[in-house]
């Protein structure tokens, strides 16, 4: 028997039903395309397949909000009218081919300028910008995590900046050293500064119990709006 595709339409889902020669029906999810996509055996009808997606609706709508809320990251190449972010705002990048030197700087009217090698490949315009990125945040850190340092009442030995997948910071709670992911300087500065104030307090509690965010109650009211949306942005492109 050949396969047979069809469009099946659930709730606000517009899901590709295959059947073929199989005896279990499955759901499946694309994380590049956001699409679902279901394998059926050739006998079941449409009703049953429509009661199979019922019993997974909490499984559909969980993906579909990770889904929107981390899409994949858009690939540049680094070429005038890109847009990028630094510190929550878009900017509009304008490559300058020089001769020799590199360098990225901010101008007037949201203006990210990116100054080339001529003849530079992308790899090598992204270590430009990604050393734009890792200078700035390094300049911010330190009068940022001495403030909250005092208000905390802690005092950390150093940061780390570094590019991390899944963690927006930790804490070495022996060295009491925190490293803060590179990716939060396309971040609104609050955020930055929670990840600071979360990292930091782990220096006073070192898991996340109740009074570990009794501490973020107090030192950072209101700390979960900045938290969903750190969540919300995700990495940013």
């Amino acid at each position: 028997m050949k396969q047979v595709k069809t469009l099946l339409y659930f709730k606000e889902e517009k899901i590709e039903v295959t059947y073929k020669r199989m005896n279990s029906i499955r759901l499946k999810f694309n994380q590049k395309s956001g699409d679902f996509k279901v394998s059926a055996p050739s006998f079941l009808s449409e009703n049953e397949i429509i009661a199979f997606l019922e019993s997974k609706q909490d499984w559909i709508i969980k993906h579909r909000i990770k889904f929107k809320n981390h899409p994949n990251p858009v690939l540049f190449v680094y070429k005038t009218g890109e847009k990028h972010w630094f510190l929550g705002q878009q900017y509009i990048l304008e490559v300058r081919e020089v001769l020799k030197g590199s360098g990225c700087s901010i101008l007037e009217h949201s203006i990210l300028v990116l100054q080339i090698t001529k003849g530079s490949t992308a790899e090598e315009r992204a270590d430009v910008l990604n050393e734009f990125y890792r200078r700035s945040l390094k300049n911010m850190l330190p009068t940022l995590i001495s403030k909250w340092e005092d208000i905390i009442g802690v005092k950390s030995s150093g940061f780390l900046v570094r590019k991390m997948k899944t963690r927006w910071g930790t804490c070495n709670i022996r060295s009491k050293r925190i490293t803060i992911n590179l990716e939060l300087i396309k971040h609104p500065q609050i955020n930055i500064e929670h990840v600071i104030v979360h990292e930091l307090t782990h220096l006073l509690e070192r898991g996340h119990t109740k009074r570990f965010y009794n501490f973020l109650d107090q030192f950072q009211p209101g700390w979960q709006v900045i938290d969903a949306d750190i969540k919300k942005r995700g990495l940013m492109c």
